[in-house]
């Protein structure tokens, strides 16, 4: 037996390993490529199948029709009052179903990045229960304040757009990314995903007032909900998209723990 068997490498041999993973934790760097291309495909299935839920329920509530003295004649229309009320319930059922589609979808697809059925299933609830929340609760409490702000102020009514799209479905972009933070089992980058996903929601909702207001001018996309099914389809894959995209960009890297062992001999 060579005595230097028993006093490991000999001179001459350099081994490094890299630190072993913490305890309970698989070492799988290839889960953050995957975990890229999942989100972006996430984004996209999230603005479609709300786009598709969209369309269905759309305006679902009517307004309520009160008595209305109309050139001697006594008709039944609705009125501000009762416009706001509904605009502000179509839209809290509008963006409560974006925000449940891209929540669940974002955490779900960080689930599956580092395959792992109860990562996907754990953010894909909180996802879509965050996001549902948000989307609707948020959008009953301003909405009213921004339709009348539009009734008041017309002129400036792209900036009072930009400012609600912005407000609601930055808050969906956030929850989402920090429902894929979940799944993906990276408390490390639950923050950043959060704001990444925020930011990418509000660049495509002022994206969607831009394109709106120069391209589709007669389709009401300062509206809660605009008008058009092109534009209303535009609105969901740009924030869904958009949120996705700049989450993808800021998907961290291995651990120093997950990256292979490296042996070089002299």
């Amino acid at each position: 037996m060579n005595p230097n068997d028993l006093d490991g490498p000999s001179a001459g041999q350099d081994v490094r390993e890299a630190p072993q993973s913490p305890p309970g934790t698989v070492a799988d760097p290839g889960r953050y490529g995957r975990a890229r291309w999942l989100a972006i495909l996430a984004g996209l299935l999230a603005g479609l199948v709300a786009f598709g839920i969209g369309e269905a329920t759309y305006e679902l509530i009517p307004a309520e029709k009160v008595a209305q003295n109309l050139m001697g004649s006594i008709v039944m229309v609705g009125n501000r009052a009762t416009n706001t009320v509904a605009d502000a319930r179509n839209g809290a059922i509008a963006f409560g179903v974006l925000g449940l589609c891209l929540g669940g979808c974002l955490g779900i697809a960080g689930g599956l990045a580092r395959r792992s059925g109860a990562g996907a299933v754990t953010g894909g609830l909180i996802g879509s229960l965050l996001g549902l929340a948000l989307g609707a609760g948020i959008s009953l409490a301003v909405l009213p304040k921004f339709i009348s702000m539009r009734y008041d102020y017309f002129e400036y009514d792209l900036i009072i757009a930009m400012v609600m799209h912005s407000l609601i479905w930055g808050l969906l972009g956030a929850a989402a990314g920090l429902a894929f933070a979940v799944g993906l089992g990276e408390s490390r980058s639950a923050g950043r995903s959060l704001v990444a996903g925020w930011v990418g929601a509000v660049l495509g909702a002022l994206a969607f007032e831009l394109i709106g207001a120069m391209v589709f001018p007669s389709a009401n996309t300062n509206y809660p909900i605009s008008e058009t099914w092109p534009t209303r389809l535009m609105a969901r894959l740009l924030v869904s998209v958009g949120a996705a995209l700049t989450v993808a960009l800021l998907v961290p890297g291995p651990l120093p723990s997950e990256k292979p062992k490296v042996t070089s001999e002299v």
